[in-house]
């Protein structure tokens, strides 16, 4: 169909934040062989009426590591705690978004009394990305960094305990399916432009 030009910026957006999360799958498939980690992607948690989306959880040695995925491309940088895009206008800062994602997971646990204590990553994914101006200690995995990271994931961890099985099945149990604020526009199949089915996605 033909999009609105807010329709296909928001299509455009959530694609290549697809294609930033089917890359980071592809690179932990070494920490799930391992049987030291286990993955659980795309969950939609609810918290005191505090709807959240996380992009993967990867359990492990009692530690919950949240991983939030960006898929940026280009030169940013930090002015003042803003983050700028290679256009030089101000964008939304992911790690605002990974603050409010770990208190809320934090939360989360401690409610359902689930034992695993709240670790947050912002995976910066592409290849073709830079920051400049950066704060020191921030919880950022660069995308020259993912190999180490993952090998210091794999080193620090060890078998997956049946606690570790339990904590997954809660977080699984406490997930509430689609996300309330997913945004699909409105359309008529007889607007749709019909052709084969994809063969990799259907």
């Amino acid at each position: 169909m033909n999009f609105s030009e807010s329709e296909e910026s928001y299509y455009l957006y959530k694609e290549k934040g697809y294609e930033g999360e089917v890359n980071f799958d592809k690179w932990a498939v070494p920490l799930s062989v391992s049987e030291k980690v286990i993955f659980l992607n795309d969950v939609n948690l609810n918290q005191n009426n505090n709807h959240f989306q996380v992009d993967s959880f990867g359990i492990s040695s009692g530690t919950l590591h949240h991983f939030e995925v960006k898929n940026l491309e280009g030169d940013y940088s930090i002015d003042k705690g803003k983050w700028i895009s290679p256009s030089g206008n101000p964008v939304k800062n992911p790690l605002i978004q990974v603050d409010k994602t770990e208190t809320l997971l934090n939360q989360l646990v401690n409610n359902h009394s689930i034992p695993l204590a709240v670790k947050s990553h912002l995976i910066l994914i592409n290849p073709e990305f830079h920051l400049y101006n950066v704060p020191s200690n921030l919880p950022i995995v660069y995308p020259a960094q993912m190999n180490r990271f993952r090998n210091s994931l794999l080193h620090n961890s060890w078998k997956i305990r049946n606690a570790d099985i339990r904590a997954a099945e809660k977080l699984l149990a406490l997930n509430i399916g689609e996300s309330p604020y997913d945004s699909v526009p409105k359309y008529r199949y007889d607007e749709l432009r019909k052709g084969m089915v994809c063969r990799g996605c259907g």
